[in-house]
């Protein structure tokens, strides 16, 4: 994905993936500030370390060093950050990039996704090879073996990453001996079952029966007996280099302004609205055919289609990642993330 408001998307790189950027937990909320409307001034402010920023709606205009209108899809641009939403600048034209799976109706190569090139208005494949999943049909995959699109095998069958890719909506699940891999639906293994990842948002352990994957065993366990390996850091903890503490895996740092720091989960470890909104997601994703390995635009045929549910599954898996954008500025926090910026237009 592009990066917009490249500021704002480096606070939340950092809050989200590092426990801390200096020897004390740095209070992010102080050092940025939304500057507000149309001609007020943006950029460092003078004798401080404090960003200012433009609201919602806005860029900084380099060249002035105040706050302008962003253009629309289609408007005239020269930053990637003056188009509005999730468009790109591209040859003075903000555009949506690279959204295009095999097969969708195109007009531009940079509107089909990499490795296919705009044919005669549709996104193609321009070679009989293909190095991608993206250059083959929905039930196929790009065999690394032969470099040409092999037909995905169904659930319960043997499968690889390789030379045996599972179909769409399915996941490849290496068993119990420890040898053996077979294709499985999302959610639709019971407790004791076989299961090698904790995501929330699309494992293997059925979540209507309260199960999550406990990752040092690779078993399916009921949330209350898989509360050892799922217990978050208690706040207490200061997560700074100074202390030689950080927050676990799946957690994110959040700093007040004394220097303390304060670990929280980055989603929601109660199964059920995740695992609901999951399932709605991924079998819409299903039955439109739309492939996962292109850009979520507004054109896509994943948020065309399925959009809403997108966003649904992205409110009840990581709701914590919006709270976290929203505390840092407010006014500006559609520009943080895309995530956020794309269900902010469909909503």
């Amino acid at each position: 994905m592009i990066n917009k408001q490249q500021l704002l998307l480096t606070l939340s790189f950092i809050i989200l993936n590092i426990s801390l950027i200096s020897s004390s937990c740095i209070d992010l909320r102080s050092k940025v500030q939304c500057s507000g409307s149309i001609g007020q001034f943006c950029g460092t402010i003078p004798d401080t370390n404090i960003e200012s920023l433009c609201s919602t709606g806005l860029f900084c205009n380099p060249f002035y060093g105040e706050c302008q209108p962003q253009s629309e899809k289609g408007g005239p641009c020269i930053y990637d950050k003056q188009c509005k939403g999730i468009s790109t600048c591209r040859y003075g034209v903000c555009s949506e990039m690279i959204y295009g799976q095999l097969g969708q109706s195109c007009q531009q190569d940079h509107e089909c996704g990499s490795g296919l090139d705009c044919m005669y208005n549709v996104c193609a494949n321009p070679s009989s090879k293909c190095s991608s999943d993206i250059q083959c049909s929905f039930n196929q995959f790009c065999s690394s073996v032969t470099s040409t699109c092999s037909n995905r095998v169904g659930l319960g069958e043997t499968c690889s990453d390789d030379t045996q890719k599972c179909q769409s909506n399915a996941i490849c699940q290496l068993q119990h001996d420890g040898q053996s891999s077979i294709c499985v639906a999302p959610f639709s293994v019971g407790l004791g079952g076989a299961c090698s990842t904790s995501s929330v948002d699309f494992g293997v352990c059925d979540h209507t029966k309260g199960l999550l994957c406990n990752t040092t065993s690779n078993t399916c366990e009921s949330v209350q007996d898989a509360a050892s390996f799922m217990t978050s850091t208690p706040p207490t903890v200061n997560c700074n280099l100074e202390t030689g503490s950080g927050c676990k895996v799946g957690e994110s740092c959040l700093c007040s302004g004394n220097g303390q720091g304060r670990c929280f989960s980055q989603g929601q470890v109660t199964t059920t609205a995740c695992g609901d909104a999951s399932v709605a997601f991924y079998n819409c994703m299903n039955q439109n055919q739309c492939n996962s390995l292109v850009e979520f635009t507004e054109s896509s045929c994943a948020i065309k289609n399925c959009g809403t549910l997108y966003c649904q599954k992205q409110k009840s898996c990581f709701s914590l990642s919006s709270t976290i954008y929203k505390s840092i500025v407010p006014s500006c926090s559609s520009g943080v993330a895309m995530v956020h910026t794309i269900c902010d237009m469909i909503n």
